[in-house]
This record gives structure tokens, sequence and C-alpha cells, in this order.
């Protein structure tokens, strides 16, 4: 799909964490939405998402607006990282 570098907060102008690119794509093409300039069905296949999945995405975006669409562990340490002192 998008590739995912990850954009600091100062360029993305949203929130303290990173947004990847997708993330960013998705918050552009979701505001289109808000505009009234896209449908939700037009916005997911833009977004490269089926319909259902559009509209969940829509939803949070309309709760949390763009800082709903970031990764929910994003900062955070991996589950599977090891102890320091290894």
């Amino acid at each position: 799909m998008f590739p995912s570098p990850k954009i600091s907060a100062e360029e993305a102008g949203v929130g303290r964490t990173l947004m990847s690119v997708r993330e960013l794509k998705r918050v552009e093409v979701l505001s289109r939405v808000k505009a009234g300039a896209l449908k939700v069905k037009d916005a997911a296949v833009l977004m490269g998402v089926c319909e259902r999945q559009g509209k969940r995405v829509w939803t949070i975006y309309q709760a949390e607006g763009p800082t709903g669409l970031e990764h929910k562990s994003a900062g955070k340490a991996s589950n599977r990282t090891k102890p320091a002192k290894w």
C-alpha cells in the first residue's frame, strides 16, 4: 500500500506522537468527506480499504479527530522487548 516512514508531530501538526504517511493520507481523505466533497464509500476506495472498514475509520475520525487514526501502540516499547540486562 503506502510507505510508512514516520513524520514528526511538528510536521504533521497533530498531537505528540508520530503519524505515518498512511495515517496522514487517511486524515486528508476523511477531511474531504467531512467537507462534503467525498462520500465515505469513495473515501474507502482512496484509502485502499473495504467499505465496511471505511465506515469504521470514518466513525473514529468523527469521534476523536485526526489523533484517533494514530496507531495506538506508536511510541511504546514492543511487548516482545527483552529486558535491558540481556
